[in-house]
């Protein structure tokens, strides 16, 4: 994938240098740690978590079936444990070892040592029983050194000598070389945060080999605070966009009418908001954010000549949490809540980070036997009264099974102020769409904007770094054509036949003047494309009654030639028909396209019942709506983790008298309950399932239903099964053939409803 137009200069303070050799794009070096693909029978994710804050363990190993149990429902991977001389090899009374039990589940504890400098690492028997203890699930043990050298909370009498760097460093690098010449992998522990390039002097220390041999790891504390996920750049920090009153109450979400959450009046922050404006600012200035870990990225690049492995230790998001002090304390963001705790975590854990594991701080302390942090904790007291023993971050991780960053999901929307929306959403405001390529990077989130009359474009690998060289296209009518394109674009293996074409830089952006003016919600034209057919963004103009708010895409490439959807498709275009010519509303030709079937379509599954469901899928948002032949009655929709919606029908008039409507976002089986039925709904990612409930009434023998209406012998349903025609259409079919299909199938139920009409006396 060669670009052959020159991309964008490269902005000040995010280079990162890269080496060709990747069938003509540019990719940054990098070492990954050997990590298998499952642990005792569970994949390997990136979710982990920081255990509790102390090294040891005895109250929670006594009761470790409730939180192992919980580690597992929330597809939790990895865990950073500390430990206090030998206690991870302790039993404290049970059967096994904390270490022991963890593995056992399919969890890996990252270890982290823990004494106070200037002393020298002691654990190394310790250290040589997790050798052979790890071994036995095919794995090398991952330990950390100390936590965060520079805090006089780790020093004897809370006191930092002259000489503590190369007090640190010769602790770490006789420790560290250790325990990579004898079958582990070492951490290098977080500053917290370095204001030099800690990699030289890891190689001043003769342990650049601990690297180069893919043996050692970066133990990153990248702490969010109150900040968006993005930052900085985020539209509130390069471009100062204004917070609004409805945005003020939404990110409060609970604490809304809480004036100790809502401390700042809505004009402070907005006055902060315009002059801390930095649209040149990146995480090499200010890494107090969790893409902290660019600046750690771009020493390690600039030392050695490739990306060291990575962790994230500690760090994430707790409740209230803000950078600076006094005056200096950033207000630009409301208080993080413990449900945008919960947002952000899911956020990081579905981005492209170079992270093999994301362990935010903390999953528990008094509950787990520790103490001092009961706010920062998922489990415990803190904000019970709202929400339980188990926080909202614990909630959403169970409701959300783990499905790794990659190409062909549902993109991610982060809205202007961070906060996590999905694509009903964005398709209400901004009328945008998404149809998936046949090859090139693929869509994976979508972010909206505000500043600038750009479209912007970030192209990124399965790691999180910049690729550049990758073309794109941006269709808007008066474009220019695309050489080779026929009126539909097909000629030349591109969506369109007119585009400005353009490439991704050094940093793996690019930007597009926007073209047309601006556009009514719903209503936003304008396209954007990888050159040969990858995914497409449409609808992403400027929002009418903005500054300049609009949609810009985040595109994943994750290996050389991966495609991001189905397979290429014989060569017609991708909707029923020619496409028409570009004009003003393009918009009509980027209708959502579901992903293809794995298998054979899913059907209901149900016992026998008086009760028949005929179930539809359509491509759109990932919804149950249907139907009932009466309103007033209650249905329960339930996810296999137990998470339960209540609806009752009649409450979503749109899909009839008797209509409703659930949000069913996870590619699972949902299960449906109502007057002691009980239904399967299987869901598929960008598909709706639209559902029709009938009641079967026992048919008397002197009213037999004629030939073509009965159904099979002791069925309990009217109509057979394979007389209904698949929800699509055969490959090849039109809609046209579609439509007569459906038509007969009508027809069929008008003459059963006129025959259930003669079975309650209701009819002639």
């Amino acid at each position: 994938m060669i670009c052959l137009q020159e991309g964008q200069p490269e902005p000040p303070g995010r280079p990162f240098p890269t080496a060709a050799g990747w069938g003509g794009v540019d990719v940054i070096p990098r070492k990954k740690l050997d990590i298998p693909a499952t642990v005792s029978g569970r994949r390997v994710t990136n979710r982990g978590v920081h255990l509790h804050p102390f090294g040891f363990h005895g109250d929670w190993l006594r009761d470790a079936a409730y939180w192992v149990d919980l580690l597992v429902a929330m597809d939790m991977s990895w865990v950073v444990i500390i430990t206090d001389g030998d206690s991870v090899r302790q039993t404290y009374g049970t059967k096994k070892s904390p270490l022991e039990v963890l593995l056992d589940a399919g969890i890996i504890p990252i270890i982290r040592e823990q004494r106070l400098f200037p002393y020298p690492f002691a654990d190394h028997d310790t250290f040589l029983w997790t050798v052979d203890l790890y071994r036995n699930y095919d794995l090398r043990p991952f330990w950390i050194i100390r936590n965060k050298p520079f805090d006089i909370r780790e020093w004897v009498q809370h006191k930092l000598p002259p000489n503590a760097l190369e007090i640190v460093m010769k602790v770490w690098s006789e420790a560290a070389q250790f325990i990579a010449a004898n079958g582990g992998y070492v951490g290098f522990p977080d500053g917290p945060g370095y204001n030099f390039n800690p990699f030289r002097k890891i190689e001043q220390f003769d342990c650049r080999w601990i690297f180069d041999e893919a043996k050692g790891f970066f133990a990153g504390h990248h702490y969010g605070k109150n900040r968006p996920r993005d930052y900085p750049y985020d539209a509130v920090t390069r471009q100062g966009a204004p917070l609004s009153e409805e945005a003020y109450q939404r990110l409060l979400d609970d604490f809304a009418g809480d004036p100790r959450w809502r401390e700042e009046p809505l004009e402070s922050i907005n006055r902060q908001r315009a002059q801390g404006r930095s649209p040149d600012l990146t995480p090499l200035v200010d890494d107090r954010c969790w893409r902290g870990w660019e600046k750690v990225a771009y020493w390690s690049k600039q030392s050695y000549g490739y990306i060291v492995p990575m962790a994230m230790t500690e760090g994430g998001w707790v409740p209230r949490d803000r950078p600076g002090s006094d005056s200096a304390t950033d207000i630009r963001m409301p208080h993080t809540t413990p449900k945008m705790v919960a947002k952000k975590t899911l956020q990081i854990y579905e981005s492209a980070s170079p992270f093999f594991a994301i362990c935010p701080w903390l999953l528990a302390d008094q509950d787990m036997g520790g103490t001092g942090w009961p706010f920062d904790a998922w489990h415990g007291w803190a904000y019970k009264e709202k929400y339980g023993t188990e926080k909202p971050v614990i909630t959403v991780l169970k409701r959300t099974p783990a499905r790794g960053v990659e190409a062909g999901r549902e993109p991610m929307v982060i809205d202007v102020d961070g906060d996590t929306r999905d694509w009903t959403w964005i398709g209400h405001k901004y009328g945008a769409t998404l149809r998936r390529g046949t090859g090139g990077p693929g869509l994976i989130e979508v972010h909206e904007y505000e500043g600038t009359a750009t479209l912007d474009v970030w192209v990124v690998d399965r790691d999180g770094l910049p690729v550049p060289g990758v073309a794109f296209y941006y269709y808007h009518p008066g474009a220019p054509l695309i050489e080779g394109c026929d009126a539909t674009g097909s000629q030349a293996g591109e969506w369109y036949d007119r585009g400005v074409r353009r490439c991704t830089g050094p940093d793996g952006r690019l930007s597009f003047e926007v073209a047309s003016g601006t556009c009514s919600p719903g209503a936003c034209d304008g396209a954007i494309w990888p050159a040969g057919r990858g995914d497409v963004l449409q609808g992403v103009g400027l929002l009418d009654g903005t500054a300049n708010r609009h949609l810009n895409g985040l595109w994943q490439l994750l290996e050389e030639g991966a495609g991001s959807g189905p397979e290429p498709e014989p060569e017609q275009e991708p909707e029923a028909g020619p496409e028409p010519e570009p004009g003003p509303e393009p918009r009509r030709e980027l209708q959502p396209k579901p992903e293809p079937e794995p298998g054979p379509k899913p059907g209901s599954e149900s016992k026998p019942a008086r009760w028949s469901m005929h179930l539809d899928y359509r491509p759109g948002p990932e919804i149950i709506a249907g139907s009932l032949p009466r309103p007033g009655i209650r249905l329960l929709v339930a996810d296999p983790w137990g998470n339960a919606t209540s609806v009752v029908s009649g409450s979503k008039a749109e899909h009839g008298p008797s209509g409703f409507e659930v949000l069913a976002p996870h590619a699972i089986p949902y299960t449906l309950t109502f007057l002691n039925e009980t239904f399967q709904v299987p869901m598929w990612p960008g598909t709706g399932a639209f559902v029709t409930f009938a009641e079967v009434v026992p048919q008397p023998a002197a009213l037999a239903p004629e030939p073509e209406a009965r159904g099979e012998q002791g069925s309990g349903s009217l109509v057979e099964p394979e007389s209904l025609p698949e929800v699509e259409a055969e490959t090849g079919s039109g809609p046209e053939e579609a439509d007569s299909r459906w038509q007969s199938v009508f027809e069929r139920l008008d003459r059963i409803d006129e025959l259930m009409g003669r079975l309650l006396g209701g009819g002639s």
